[in-house]
């Protein structure tokens, strides 16, 4: 009896990881300003898989910017550049926001939780303009 239990538990703890390794994972990899003084957000996906968007999860918010400690702005997911649910994938995001020295930049993806990923530990980003990034 005691076997047949632990070959449960081996089947299903291989589901899960095979299950976690298809789901996309989002990184803020950088907050760059242009020469311009635009603002633009890197974003990463780190997965190997392609990604299908739910079309009643387009009116949720997926990217949220905050300025010196303000929430600025929240874009939904129906704003964000499609190619960015494809494996190994990234976009520049151009926001509307022009820097000013020493502004401090903060960045947060899929915080809801909206879309499942492999890792919600690297969805943020905060910055300082003009200085390196900082998480």
């Amino acid at each position: 009896m005691k076997r047949i239990i632990i070959f449960f538990v081996l089947i299903g703890s291989i589901t899960l990881t095979l299950i976690s390794s298809s789901l996309p994972d989002f990184t803020v990899s950088d907050i760059i300003v242009d020469t311009n003084k635009f603002i633009y957000i890197k974003i990463n996906n780190n997965s190997n898989f392609n990604f299908q968007i739910k079309p009643e999860l387009n009116e949720n918010i997926f990217l949220t910017i905050y300025i010196n400690k303000i929430k600025r702005a929240e874009y939904k997911l129906k704003y964000i550049d499609k190619k960015l649910f494809l494996g190994n994938s990234t976009i520049f995001f151009k926001t509307n926001f022009r820097a000013q020295p020493n502004l401090n930049i903060k960045v947060e993806i899929n915080i809801k939780k909206i879309i499942p990923e492999s890792n919600y530990l690297n969805n943020f980003m905060e910055k300082i303009s003009g200085n390196n990034a900082k998480r």
